[in-house]
């Protein structure tokens, strides 16, 4: 088993420290769903050029961020980040 916390301990250091809160839950926002992200409230985004080591986005239209970001569900606030 690849121990990935190890290969990309550097680009979590730096997501760690750039994170406002830590998150409850992460989802991987996929073609189509980029309309979902602008329905959030966003705390912080982190431009993915900018970390080390995390793997460049190469499909046409992918934003290449990662939000932090707030949704009211159902009178219920959930925090996630979104990439």
């Amino acid at each position: 088993m690849i121990d990935i916390s190890k290969i990309y301990s550097i680009l979590l250091s730096e997501v760690k420290r750039e994170a406002p809160f830590t998150p409850k839950l992460g989802i991987v926002l996929g073609s189509g769903l980029g309309d979902f992200a602008k329905s959030l409230q966003i705390i912080k985004t982190i431009d993915t050029e900018k970390l080390s080591d995390y793997p460049k986005s190469t499909v046409e239209g992918h934003s290449g961020k990662i939000h932090f970001a707030k949704y009211l569900y159902q009178q219920k606030k959930i925090n996630f980040v979104t990439k």
